[in-house]
Order: structure tokens, then sequence, then C-alpha cells
């Protein structure tokens, strides 16, 4: 899964890079030559929510492979803590902490 999303991000950065390359010579030439009355679109919004949404897809690839890297040590930690080879922790009895 790991490997799934790793070439995920990697064609979503694809993908951002030529959109963002696309945008800027969008910009440069003369963007607003191709709204017309019947079709009113300011094309340089919605190219930039296209790159906001790319962004955002990135963001949340990261985030998941942030949280399956997190599942992976947790289930380490606690197969270690079980199997008794964990050494930087100790289980013992809970503190009681006073009010």
């Amino acid at each position: 899964m790991a490997r799934d999303l790793q070439e995920l991000e990697d064609f979503l950065w694809e993908e951002f890079d030529a959109a963002r390359k696309r945008h800027k010579d969008f910009i440069r030439d003369d963007c607003y030559s191709y709204s017309t009355d019947q079709h009113p679109h300011n094309y340089v919004v919605e190219s930039r929510e296209m790159l906001a949404s790319l962004a955002g897809a990135i963001v949340a690839v990261r985030r998941e492979r942030r949280v399956e890297k997190f599942a992976e040590d947790q289930q380490k930690i606690e197969e270690e803590i079980a199997n008794g080879t964990r050494r930087d922790v100790m289980i013992g009895k809970p503190l009681k902490i006073k009010p």
C-alpha cells in the first residue's frame, strides 16, 4: 500500500508541475481572449482552483502515508511490548495521581 501511495504522490507532483507550467504559459498569453459573451469564464481563477485541488490531493496522500507509517510503528511497538523485547518501556502498576 505504501508503494501505491508513493506512486500516486509522484504522479500528482508531475501533474502539479505540468499544470503550474501551463498556468504560467496561460498567464503570459492573453488569457482573456479565450472568454466570449456566451461562455464568460475566468480561466485564471479556474486554473488556480485546479492547482489548489492538486495540492490538496498531494497533502491528503502524504497524510495517509504518515498515518500508515504511524500504524506500522505502533503495531511494532505493541508486539515488542508483548514479547518483552522493548527496553525503553516498563510495564508496571498504573500511577495513582492524587487530586
